[in-house]
């Protein structure tokens, strides 16, 4: 049985020594000009991915630096031995078509945060004024923020190769989360449109990255 990282864009057969979950040996198997990079498991038994996480993404950010693009396995995918070479035949076109879509591409992970400040002037009157106010104030603040939240998803929509929006289930829910796919020479004008949205009054950008490219695989 095969523990499955990724798919490296060239044919090599190389050993990457024992970094690997458990310490275990990584190695490739090539096909044509793409090799699946793999490790031996004598079962396929799933990993505690709390315990095993680090590890597995370490060894797909190490083939990341080293051959630039990869096409990451989740944690916990395994494949006969049999098997991975008719896997990489059959596959062969999708994952070369795939490899050149992410060629010099990272993802990047950017919320979008609204902190609204109460005016002064909105808490006085009597408690059924402040309430009508509050509830015209909550009105207007959601329509101009849809506004925004589009006018954002927009000008970052230009930048980027491809967004994916993020349902976040934080206490603290972002205006906008999104997984951006983004080209190496594009990632200073990414930066640079977010901070013109973080100087807007109210409104705070949190960016990290880059990451693999789970999201777009």
């Amino acid at each position: 049985m095969n523990y499955v990282y990724c798919i490296i864009n060239k044919n090599i057969k190389q050993s990457f020594g024992y970094i690997g979950v458990e310490d275990k040996e990584v190695y490739t198997i090539p096909h044509k000009d793409v090799s699946l990079v793999v490790h031996d498991s004598d079962k396929e038994a799933k990993l505690n991915v709390e315990d095993h996480l680090i590890c597995h993404q370490y060894v797909i950010s190490f083939l990341t630096k080293k051959f630039n693009t990869v096409i990451p396995f989740g944690m916990n995918t395994f494949i006969k031995k049999e098997k991975a070479e008719p896997f990489l035949e059959k596959n062969y076109e999708t994952f070369k078509k795939k490899l050149e879509s992410l060629k010099d591409k990272s993802e990047f992970i950017v919320q979008i945060f609204y902190d609204p400040e109460p005016k002064k002037s909105e808490l006085k009157g009597s408690v059924k004024d402040y309430i009508l106010k509050q509830k015209k104030l909550r009105k207007d603040v959601l329509e101009e923020l849809t506004k925004f939240r589009k006018k954002f998803y927009n000008q970052i929509k230009e930048i980027v190769d491809d967004i994916k929006i993020k349902e976040d289930e934080d206490d603290e829910k972002p205006l906008l989360s999104m997984s951006c796919l983004v080209h190496k020479n594009k990632v200073k004008e990414l930066q640079k449109s977010l901070r013109n949205i973080s100087s807007r009054q109210g409104f705070r950008v949190h960016f990290s990255g880059p990451w693999t490219i789970y999201s777009f695989v």
